[in-house]
């Protein structure tokens, strides 16, 4: 326990609230600060648009100890994510904790004898200052939208708006022509519902990607490909289970990211790549693509694996087949005039009267460290020491990972982070923590191609960084084997062929084999150690 110990949590969305959670149970006194004004509660969920959905099924996305209070889609609706998220808050009387309208803007180490930091905070119109003795950083990626500028945007008659910025399916008049530029989620959710509203869809697209269909083969669930062992196994990762690095011997660092056709299907040892050869087959097949599609991509999935790939809106491929939503490939907007668009193939989209750039968020910014540890946030991000904490920022841990199965990931990283406070694990020295930092680096480097948040990136590497967290903490990394009992021949089955879910790392569960790992360490001469000040 540590009473009287403080604790500022930037950022009340859903890392922040898992945060809270473990901290308050460990008695600290905890604030967190939020940009948004409240009064709903849910990081994006609140601004996102009404007619999303989330794409992941229900049982990936909740907090393993707290389930959904009432009944909720297979695939969750905003305001059925936003509803939980506030129920969640109010049962572990994190609500009252949260101050909205609240900005952190600057941090500095606290003077005197007593670690801790500064924090500079605007509120409205003021702004003012205090002292914690521990920093969780939350900040979400989905805060700042990558606008960009189109040449002739001032003479356009029609509206160009970055997709934040609509949030119901009012903005797509019928009869209207709209551009939708980008590939992700939001720009398929958004093709949809226009082309649903009997618009005139036309979709820009740089480059094509994958994406997952609901079903392959019309009827075996994606999850049954993508939240199982047995297929999990087959992911290229800086982590892997004594038994999956059979697998994948033969595998290569190689990196040729300045060629244009460079893949990280060539690293792969021959068995992984030819599994996710079969892989990108079976999407094709089950999605109706043929090799000449616009949509089909040029590259192989696992380029893709380092985002979240988006799974396919039910009604899209029909939409796109009936030519009530028009794909323009390998191109992109050059310039506007008053009703044209003017692609970069030489095609011309007339009488336009809305363009929607779907082109995400800037997340370069979004790590907020003291000004006098800026060289550690790199163009890629700040690279940290299993996802959680940097040597060189004590009394500081992060809960940014972001991961396909995001709450686990970020409860199971807290788990750790929280141990080493209550010195039931061990951190490593900082010449330790540095060199897996490098070689964590170094990996993704060659692997995840560029993005700004590839740092803190662990996206469709779920499994293999639950496992790495695992093992760190000496808890058993095959969770369904530890629930059932390994002498159980169904526990092994359940653990190969069943969806791992949220519920596989249940809190106390986790709690109680951390504090038994502990116990051996001790019996065995290992002391554990806190943060280093």
């Amino acid at each position: 326990m540590c009473a009287n110990k403080s604790v500022a949590i930037i950022g009340a969305g859903i890392s922040g609230l898992a945060a809270a959670r473990h901290f308050l149970h460990d008695g600290w006194d905890v604030v967190l600060f939020d940009r948004s004004d409240g009064p709903d509660i849910g990081g994006v969920w609140p601004q996102a648009y009404d007619f999303v959905r989330l794409q992941n099924s229900y049982h990936h996305y909740h907090f393993a100890d707290f389930p959904f209070p009432n009944k909720v889609d297979f695939n969750p609706t905003k305001a059925q994510l936003v509803d939980y998220f506030t129920a969640f808050a109010r049962h572990y009387d994190i609500s009252r904790r949260i101050r909205f309208l609240s900005e952190v803007v600057d941090i500095e180490a606290r003077e005197g004898s007593v670690p801790g930091w500064k924090l500079t905070i605007i509120r409205k119109a003021s702004t003012y200052r205090e002292e914690f003795d521990f920093i969780v950083n939350a900040q979400g990626y989905f805060s700042i939208p990558k606008m960009p500028v189109v040449e002739g945007q001032d003479l356009f008659s029609g509206e160009i708006v970055h997709s934040s910025k609509i949030l119901d399916t009012a903005a797509f008049k019928p009869n209207s022509k709209i551009v939708i530029v980008g590939t992700g989620k939001t720009a398929l959710d958004f093709c949809v519902a226009a082309a649903g509203k009997d618009a005139t869809v036309h979709q820009v697209v740089l480059t094509a990607h994958w994406t997952i269909p609901q079903y392959l083969l019309g009827f075996v669930h994606f999850n049954n490909a993508f939240f199982t062992r047995i297929n999990t196994v087959m992911m290229p990762s800086w982590f892997h289970l004594p038994f999956e690095e059979k697998l994948h011997r033969g595998e290569r660092i190689v990196s040729r990211q300045e060629d244009a056709n460079w893949d990280p299907i060539l690293n792969c040892a021959p068995l992984v790549a030819v599994f996710w050869q079969m892989v990108q087959s079976l999407i094709a097949f089950s999605s109706g693509w043929r090799t000449d599609d616009a949509l089909y991509p040029k590259h192989s999935i696992l380029k893709d694996m380092r985002n979240s790939i988006s799974v396919l809106p039910m009604e899209y491929n029909e939409m796109v087949r009936k030519n009530r939503i028009q794909i323009h490939s390998a191109t992109t907007i050059s310039c506007v005039s008053e009703k044209e668009v003017y692609l970069s193939d030489g095609s011309v989209i007339s009488n336009v009267d809305l363009i929607v750039m779907a082109t995400g968020y800037d997340s370069s910014h979004n790590c907020l460290v003291p000004k006098d540890k800026m060289h550690l946030v790199e163009e890629d991000g700040i690279y940290l020491y299993k996802h959680v904490v940097h040597p060189d920022l004590p009394n500081m841990f992060f809960a940014t990972a972001h991961s396909v199965m995001l709450l686990a990931s970020v409860d199971m990283s807290l788990h750790l982070a929280t141990s080493w406070l209550r010195g039931e694990a061990k951190l490593p020295s900082r010449d330790q923590q540095l060199a897996e930092i490098d070689r964590v680096r170094a990996w993704k480097r060659v692997n995840f191609g560029s993005e700004p948040h590839r740092a803190l990136s662990v996206l469709t590497r779920f499994q293999q960084y639950l496992d790495e967290i695992c093992v760190e903490l000496g808890v058993n990394p095959m969770r369904k084997v530890a629930r059932l009992g390994w002498w159980n021949p169904y526990a092994w089955i359940k653990e190969f062929l069943g969806w791992y879910v949220v519920e596989d790392y249940e809190f106390y569960a986790i709690r109680r084999e951390i504090a038994a790992a502990n116990g051996k360490r001790q019996i065995g001469g290992n002391s554990a150690v806190l943060v280093e000040e």
